[in-house]
């Protein structure tokens, strides 16, 4: 419900209204709640050589909200060498950030490129088991969501970016944001395509900033990047990129290690910089199946960092992956619930 900004520490009546309900001796529970909160103040203690203090509350992900005292309405610096002054509780950062407007009724184009089939490839890459089901658990998720989903398959490096050259020329003015999604073999800061030549994950972000993309300007413009192949797995393990046949965790790839530094971007990405990530051959892999079960993304990633650092590609728990997310957004982006049931999607 928090995700969902249904409740909050400054909110809860939403929770007193389904307590009415089912318990009503439990909204005692909030009333005694309300009065702490109304009292609860913060107590700063001012270094004897300071004549403006500020406390940064902190948040992972950017935002600072200074608590700031100035000189002019504090005693003189003699006075308050062993005093505190006491100043209210800053506000919680989820409740300072605004949100992504989510009002069309088509919230936006999701391009799906799954690349399974390298064959003709100029590289020795494998086929990719387990992709489609990451695919299919794509499109119910964002069809769910009232994406337009677009899926291309086994797509050459051309291909890839002619797709999004084509999608960048469309007129977005009348969605929400843009999401694209690449399932591949990878190396840090590319993917490939399926003919064994690289793409640039930041060539194809940089297809959609502002200046080549106006009508997307100040909206989310999401990517998620499944890439596999990668060279060094987290741990403890085996050697990297090896995927025998009698295994049913494959390994799968590298990542970039930078942020977009245009505005509103996110790129969400498998595992950290260097290392490899895992692909289940029934299941489809970690990240993909973990992202797609939560709704307010910035939350969603956290969690899925939870999710899959709690899992393991052998039975010892020693083969590891730790997802990393990118991003240059300025405000929460926050999918609304549709009315219809989410889809069931494959569990690991």
């Amino acid at each position: 419900m928090e995700h969902l900004d249904l409740i909050s520490e400054s909110n809860l009546d939403k929770l007193e209204e389904i307590f009415n309900h089912i318990c009503p001796a439990l909204n005692k529970k909030i009333t005694q709640y309300k009065e702490k909160q109304a009292h609860r103040l913060r107590s700063l203690s001012f270094p004897s050589e300071s004549n403006l203090i500020s406390k940064p509350f902190l948040r992972t992900g950017s935002l600072q909200s200074p608590v700031t005292i100035k000189h002019d309405v504090l005693e003189s610096k003699a006075n308050l060498k062993n005093k505190t002054v006491v100043v209210p509780e800053p506000p919680r950062a989820a409740e300072a950030l605004g949100k992504y407007q989510m009002t069309a009724a088509n919230r936006g184009f999701c391009a799906i490129f799954n690349n399974n089939n390298f064959s003709n490839s100029l590289e020795p890459l494998k086929d990719r088991a387990g992709t489609h089901t990451d695919e299919d658990s794509l499109k119910k998720v964002f069809e769910w969501l009232n994406f337009e989903v677009e899926i291309y398959r086994d797509c050459e490096k051309e291909k890839m970016l002619s797709v999004l050259k084509d999608l960048r020329g469309r007129d977005h003015s009348q969605m929400d944001c843009l999401v694209c999604c690449v399932l591949s073999h990878g190396l840090e800061g590319s993917v490939y395509g399926v003919d064994g030549q690289t793409v640039k994950i930041e060539e194809m972000m940089a297809l959609f900033d502002g200046k080549k993309c106006p009508t997307l300007v100040e909206k989310p413009k999401l990517f998620f990047i499944q890439a596999c192949q990668g060279t060094r797995e987290q741990r403890a393990a085996q050697t990297d990129g090896i995927e025998t046949e009698d295994k049913d965790i494959c390994s799968d790839a590298r990542v970039p290690d930078t942020i977009p530094s245009r505005a509103d971007f996110l790129l969400g990405m498998a595992t950290v910089p260097s290392y490899v990530s895992y692909r289940d051959k029934k299941s489809g892999t970690w990240y993909i199946q973990s992202l797609l079960k939560e709704v307010d993304l910035i939350s969603i990633l956290t969690q899925v960092n939870a999710d899959v650092s709690k899992m393991s590609a052998d039975k010892w728990g020693q083969t590891k992956q730790m997802p990393q997310p990118a991003f240059s957004l300025r405000k929460r982006v926050v999918f609304p619930i549709p009315k219809t049931p989410p889809p069931e999607l494959k569990t690991f």
